[in-house]
């Protein structure tokens, strides 16, 4: 085959044996030798449960030494007999780069952070495997682990990632890498194939799953910290993202109690029952806690009586934590920040405003991804087109603009919604579409306020997107369905 390095492995009989490219390279280095693999690239084949391999080696030798076992038919992946064929170096994508891997002695810690030295620890595991890839300048972070005798795997893009900080303190054998995040990691769970009872693993799949640790911890961490022996070699970081950095100070981990007031929507706060807060000023401090803006852990008693407009003007309030979203960093004393912010509001009597376009409508919207839930907005939902909004134009506040989403906020893909074929030809639905069905059903609740699905139309439904609406005296959610269904049957 000359000193052609790549190959193209086709005979799978099933796509989703070889969905992990970590799993093709185990298998074939048993043959070709280890670290010859440097990257595999898996593509669906036109046949229906199909798939091939494009596998690109370290060197020809390891290339050649695969592609003679397939053509004498000694190359057998479970069931499959496999064949294999050279590809032509103008067909063959650049692969994933492995820049670094470990397979042990790392612990994965999720939570916030509260200061610059201090990390507040939600949930944590050990023992667990890493792996960083760069392609095109867009790193991906995998961690692999075991837990309740189940195996995960938590894929985290570069688009979730801030900010990462490298703590080396002076005298320890363990340095700490904290990633500063936008969004939570994707989780997959294996799940053993029926069709295969042979011993090799790449019989199982990766399937979608969601926050399985009591009381969501991932979902309510902003953030998550590796510590990682002194000893073990790191990839160029700062190479690869440009909010990257590193210091010598001490660095602290300290275990503490989840604080979202729901365990299923996270994470969300509530103020103490002695503080009565407007419904906005609720959905702004939760949004900062869920973009990672406020430290929820810390919010007390204290915070809540510096956002109560019976005690602050609430034109301050809605300045100030207008501001707060602009901020580049997690305010780590809010106590101090709102308390001087409201000097200067007092002190110049000039507040700035948001100045809203009068013919559109506003809208609070929430995202929910497998793990979090995201307030934003209000956001503009467009001109008075839509005939439910249009015919409650006083109640506008009591609308929600509900959104599924992945977690780096890009629309779903439906196979994240089932598993795969099993021997009776059925699929099963994912904990990822339990959770669709639970909220649709169940409803969101925010401080006095319980939203209730109200119905989609065929382009909400494309894009995951749904209207609910919360009752008020006088008009509930079940009079706007029997109005919506009323417009329907007289068209």
């Amino acid at each position: 085959m000359g000193s052609n390095t790549t190959i193209q492995l086709y005979g799978f009989s099933c796509f989703d044996q070889i969905n992990d490219e970590a799993i093709v390279k185990k298998f074939l280095e048993k043959y070709s030798g280890e670290g010859t693999v440097c990257g595999v690239e898996i593509g669906q084949s036109r046949a229906q449960n199909a798939a091939h391999a494009n596998v690109h080696f370290t060197d020809f030798a390891s290339a050649e030494k695969i592609l003679s076992m397939a053509n004498d038919r000694e190359l057998w992946y479970g069931n499959s007999c496999l064949k294999a064929w050279e590809l032509n170096r103008e067909n063959v994508s650049k692969p994933k780069a492995v820049l670094w891997n470990m397979d042990q002695n790392i612990t994965l810690y999720f939570g916030c952070q509260v200061s610059k030295e201090m990390f507040s620890v939600l949930w944590k595991t050990k023992n667990v495997s890493m792996k960083f890839r760069t392609r095109l300048r867009k790193m991906s972070l995998y961690f692999y682990f075991v837990y309740s005798s189940v195996e995960y795997k938590l894929e985290l893009s570069h688009k979730s990632i801030w900010q990462i900080e490298l703590h080396r303190p002076l005298g320890q054998t363990t340095m700490f890498l904290v990633l500063q995040l936008l969004g939570a990691p994707r989780i997959y769970k294996r799940e053993e194939s029926v069709l295969n009872n042979f011993k090799d693993r790449s019989g199982s799949s990766w399937i979608r799953d969601v926050d399985f640790t009591e009381s969501g911890c991932i979902g309510q961490s902003s953030a998550i910290c590796l510590e990682i022996p002194t000893t073990a070699h790191l990839p160029n970081l700062r190479n690869n993202f440009i909010y990257y950095k590193e210091d010598e100070i001490q660095f602290l981990l300290k275990k503490v109690s989840p604080f979202s007031s729901n365990s299923y929507l996270v994470p969300m706060v509530l103020p103490p029952e002695e503080i009565n807060l407007p419904y906005k000023i609720l959905f702004k401090i939760n949004s900062l806690v869920q973009q990672g803006c406020l430290p929820g852990e810390t919010l007390g008693l204290e915070f809540f009586q510096l956002v109560d407009p019976s005690r602050i003007k609430i034109e301050y309030i809605e300045s100030a934590l207008d501001k707060l979203f602009q901020r580049k960093e997690c305010c780590y004393e809010p106590l101090k920040w709102l308390t001087k912010q409201y000097k200067k509001y007092k002190k110049s009597g000039w507040i700035p405003k948001l100045h809203l376009d009068k013919d559109l409508v506003y809208l609070h919207q929430v995202q929910i991804t497998p793990t979090k839930v995201y307030f934003t907005g209000p956001e503009p939902e467009g001109k008075l087109c839509n005939s439910v909004l249009c015919n409650y134009p006083n109640d506008i506040e009591n609308f929600l603009r509900v959104t599924f989403v992945d977690e780096d906020f890009d629309k779903m893909c439906w196979n994240d919604f089932s598993t795969s074929p099993s021997s009776s030809n059925e699929k099963k639905c994912t904990r990822v579409y339990d959770r669709i069905l639970i909220i649709l059903r169940e409803g969101i609740v925010i401080g006095d306020k319980k939203f209730e699905f109200l119905g989609f139309s065929s382009s909400e439904k494309h894009y995951m997107s749904a209207l609910m609406f919360a009752s008020r005296e006088g008009l509930s959610a079940e009079d706007i369905k029997n109005w919506m269904l009323g417009v329907l049957l007289t068209k």
